[in-house]
C-alpha cells in the first residue's frame, strides 16, 4: 500500500485526476494556437513572395517592352510579321509581338504617326504586358550632323537636322 501511495505521488498529480486533465487541456490548447498562427504566417509570406514575383515579371516586362519600341523607332526591328517572336539569350522564356494600325482622324491632316502595341509574354509564370505609343516609323533625312528636336512631345519624328558648317557659315559676317 505504500508503494502504491508512492507511484501516485510521483507524478506530482493529486489522486483526484481533475488537475491533470486541465494540463492536457491547456497543451493541445496551446499546441492549436501555435499551429493556426504558424499557417497564418506562412500564408502571408507566400502571398508576399508572389507578389514579388508578379512584380520583378511586370518591370521586366515593361523594360523589354520598351526596349522593342525603341528599336523599332531606330531601325533595328521591322514591322514584318505578326507572329510572336522570342528575345535572344538570355531571354528565352520571354515573346514579343507587334500590332500595328495607322489611325487618322476625320477632318484632319494626315499625322504620319502609326499607333505600335507591343505584346511581351512570359512562358512560365504565365504573364502577358502591353505597350502601346505612337511613333513615327519613317526614318527623316538626315545629314551629317546629330539631330535637333524642335518642340513636341516624345514620339514626335526628328524634324530638324543640324550640319556640321551651318554654324560656322552663320556666325561668319
Amino acid at each position: 500500500m505504500r508503494l502504491r501511495k508512492h507511484i501516485n505521488n510521483t507524478a506530482g498529480f493529486s489522486p483526484g485526476g481533475d488537475a491533470a486533465g486541465a494540463i492536457l487541456l491547456e497543451v493541445v490548447l496551446a499546441l492549436v494556437l501555435f499551429v493556426a498562427a504558424a499557417a497564418v504566417i506562412a500564408g502571408a509570406v507566400n502571398a508576399s513572395l508572389e507578389g514579388v514575383q508578379r512584380q520583378k515579371l511586370s518591370t521586366h516586362a515593361v523594360n523589354l517592352a520598351m526596349t522593342v519600341l525603341a528599336e523599332l523607332q531606330i531601325g533595328l526591328r521591322s514591322m514584318e510579321g505578326g507572329s510572336p517572336q522570342p528575345f535572344a539569350a538570355p531571354f528565352e522564356h520571354w515573346t514579343w509581338q507587334l500590332n500595328a494600325s495607322v489611325q487618322e482622324e476625320q477632318g484632319q491632316s494626315p499625322t504620319g504617326l502609326t499607333l505600335v502595341e507591343v505584346v511581351v509574354r512570359h512562358d512560365d509564370p504565365p504573364f502577358v504586358h502591353r505597350l502601346a505609343q505612337r511613333i513615327a516609323l519613317s526614318k527623316p533625312a538626315r545629314t551629317a550632323g546629330p539631330p535637333e528636336r524642335e518642340g513636341g512631345w516624345a514620339g514626335q519624328p526628328i524634324t530638324k537636322t543640324r550640319t556640321p558648317g551651318a554654324r560656322l557659315a552663320a556666325a561668319a559676317p
